[in-house]
């Protein structure tokens, strides 16, 4: 939910609006969270991750965590902030999936991976300016009474932007987007996912 610090702007809570109307992919479980309000004086935040079942929840009884693909959504309303960001809102999200071990040594998954958000933003014709970000792989290995566990890797993307307001909801969509080419689903326009990515590497 948006947090409240009183007086609600028409312009963010028309952008609320939008993002409310927005249908995000079926595979998603999805619900709104409580927004971050130590980053603005007006926020939204949303969760997702994928639904297994392959048939997501919207609101009560999402589950908004897993290891095959989830992420986090906020939208950032602050005037005053507008010479550094370049406009009154601020995108700011990441979105998460483990991956094969052998994948994440690739020294060009996190290229591919902030490419596949480009994309996404692209698609779904997200206009935005001064975007910023970082693909991160991170691998581990069990030892001890972890030691079953293996070896894994997951693969991160954290990024920020300014968007064009005139269509809020493509950004979230967008994420949304993310999230599924992450944990290898292809993405609704046809474009390569991770599985994809990962034949190409056998």
């Amino acid at each position: 939910m948006p947090n409240n610090t009183g007086f609600i702007p028409e312009a963010f809570a028309l952008a609320v609006a939008q993002l409310r109307q927005t249908t995000l992919r079926h595979e998603l479980d999805f619900c709104e969270i409580i927004a971050p309000q130590q980053l603005a004086p007006h926020s939204y935040a949303a969760g997702a991750a994928i639904n297994n079942s392959g048939s997501g929840i919207r609101g009560a009884g999402a589950v908004l965590d897993n290891n095959v693909g989830c992420g986090r959504f906020a939208l950032l309303y602050d005037p005053a902030q507008r010479d550094i960001w370049q406009g009154d809102f601020r995108v700011v999200c990441y979105a998460q999936s483990n991956i094969e071990v052998e994948l994440g040594t690739d020294p060009l998954i996190a290229d591919v991976a902030w490419q596949w958000l480009a994309t996404a933003l692209a698609s779904e014709h997200a206009g935005h300016t001064e975007i910023a970000g970082t693909a991160t792989v991170t691998t581990s290995t069990g030892y001890g009474r972890l030691a079953s566990s293996g070896s894994g890797s997951q693969l991160q993307i954290r990024a920020s932007w300014t968007p064009e307001p005139q269509h809020m909801g493509a950004h979230l969509s967008a994420w949304g987007q993310l999230i599924c080419l992450l944990a290898g689903l292809d993405h609704e326009a046809g474009v390569a996912s991770l599985a994809a990515y990962n034949k190409q590497k056998i």
